[in-house]
């Protein structure tokens, strides 16, 4: 098991309440090295302040690769809810198992990073 590094950008904040919220994500081993091989599903993210108790939780829409390493992760709220205004502070993870090739696949185990993101609802 080995460690991911994450690094998260952000273009400015919500603006419309239904949009996704792009994050700029830079994925790197422990190495240092570029990581390319992920997905939509190695991405998780953990609400962890919302602006108002009752907002719905935040949820990755689709992680995109770009180039060596960097993705365009979109979130956005749960089951068709809409942002609110004010402050929400997220969780983002990035899993990858590793798995030997030889037949059938076992786990011989796995990748894991964090990182945390602010985003602002206006």
């Amino acid at each position: 098991m080995s460690l991911l590094r994450l690094e998260v950008t952000q273009t400015g904040g919500v603006v419309n309440k239904a949009d996704d919220h792009v994050l700029w994500v830079s994925v790197a081993d422990d190495q240092g090295k570029p990581v390319t091989d992920l997905k939509t599903n190695n991405f998780k993210v953990a609400t962890l302040q919302k602006a108002i108790p009752t907002a719905a939780d935040i949820e990755v829409e689709f992680a995109h690769p770009k180039y060596g390493g960097f993705y365009e992760v979109r979130v956005r709220p749960s089951s068709g809810n809409t942002w609110e205004q004010g402050q929400y502070v997220l969780g983002l993870t990035a899993h990858r198992a590793t798995l030997v090739t030889f037949y059938p696949p076992q786990l011989l185990g796995s990748d894991d990073g964090q990182a945390l993101v602010r985003v602002s609802v206006t």
